[in-house]
């Protein structure tokens, strides 16, 4: 079994905090997508997935090239049940960093998941291969 939400892929970075306060200070109505990020993180480790997904969706529009907005999309579609869209977004992140293998081991297990034999295996390998 993969364990959730590995550490490396919260991304309580420094810039969320500042872009929050930047949005609060200038009163802008849209949401930095950092912010969506964090708060899209926060609902997933409360279990609330669709909450998450909304969130992230937001933080993936404005950080499309974000690895951990994208995987962690990835992770609160497949906790939906969303396999499909969980598979794109594993396989879109582990295109943004071919050198992290969480991507491709959560990848894995949804294809396992879908009943994908062999592709979940060649994930697997290469995840395991990094």
């Amino acid at each position: 079994m993969i364990s959730a939400f590995p550490n490396r892929w919260i991304p309580w970075a420094a810039g969320g905090a500042a872009a929050l306060m930047i949005s609060l200070a200038t009163g802008c109505r849209e949401e930095a997508p950092e912010v969506s990020l964090q708060a899209g993180m926060t609902q997933l480790l409360q279990g609330n997935y669709q909450g998450a997904a909304n969130r992230l969706e937001q933080a993936v529009r404005g950080l499309p090239d974000n690895a951990t907005a994208v995987g962690n999309l990835g992770i609160a579609y497949w906790k939906l049940g969303e396999n499909r869209r969980a598979a794109a977004a594993f396989r879109k992140a582990a295109d943004l960093n071919k050198h992290d293998p969480c991507p491709l081991e959560f990848l894995g297990q949804v294809l396992a998941d879908m009943k994908k034999w062999d592709e979940a295996a060649r994930n697997y390998k290469r995840c395991l291969a990094l």
